[in-house]
């Protein structure tokens, strides 16, 4: 089987092309160099590398919480949530969560950090977009690769073997929020199996946005976290 790649113009995410979309392509033009990627994705891809590093100075959670509160309510916040310790998709959702549409299954520790997201299916003819077989759907993709899509990996620091032990290990470090309630987050982050958050981008939580200007929204003061009971919040 042979894969395609293509790389967004604003956020920096590596794609794997759908089967009825493959070309060859130039990799050497094909990527952004590291000097030129986008700002927010090269803070992204530090959160993530960051997650499971043994002694790191991961920012301690008052830290975060300030930073949350300082948001309020008109803003939304991009943040790499880091597990305590690795856990099964079901553990996270039980224990709560705001989206959990993507995943994190193997930490950097001096390799490339193994990332999926609910949007990857798009590329993978055998997977599907359902955020709650997130793990499913990465095995699926894994398990449609052959053994000559192995040199195309290595071009990304990956390889055959090692992306199908963690397919088959299931075990996921942290994921990411994209564009949440900073007050939701806040309360994430008092979860016991929540180690710390990485802030990414604040913005402001735009009502409508794409369809004309901005127009800041206030977030709602009541409201929940998926997999728990419902709290209010004032």
């Amino acid at each position: 089987m042979k894969l395609a790649i293509r790389q967004d113009g604003k956020s920096g995410r590596i794609y794997f092309s759908s089967p009825s979309d493959r070309k060859s392509i130039d990799m050497s033009r094909a990527l952004y160099g590291s000097e030129s990627k986008p700002q927010g994705a090269a803070v992204l891809t530090q959160a993530l590398s960051r997650i499971g590093m043994p002694g790191n100075d991961a920012p301690s959670k008052k830290n975060v919480e300030d930073v949350l509160k300082s948001a309020g309510r008109t803003r939304s916040v991009t943040a790499v949530v880091e597990l305590k310790r690795p856990m099964k998709a079901d553990e996270i959702r039980r224990g709560g969560y705001l989206h959990f549409a993507n995943a994190l299954f193997s930490p950097a520790k001096g390799k490339v950090p193994i990332y999926w997201d609910s949007k990857s299916p798009m590329f993978c003819h055998n997977c599907d977009s359902d955020s709650f077989s997130i793990t499913r759907t990465f095995r699926s993709w894994v398990a449609s690769l052959r053994p000559e899509d192995d040199f195309l990996l290595q071009q990304f620091g990956l390889s055959l073997d090692r992306v199908s032990k963690v397919a088959r290990a299931g075990n996921i470090y942290g994921y990411v929020e994209v564009d949440a309630n900073p007050i939701l987050l806040g309360r994430l982050l008092s979860k016991s199996h929540v180690k710390t958050m990485y802030i990414v981008n604040i913005k402001e939580n735009c009502e409508d946005y794409g369809i004309g200007p901005c127009e800041p929204s206030l977030w709602p003061r009541s409201t929940q976290l998926n997999g728990i009971p419902y709290a209010k919040l004032d």
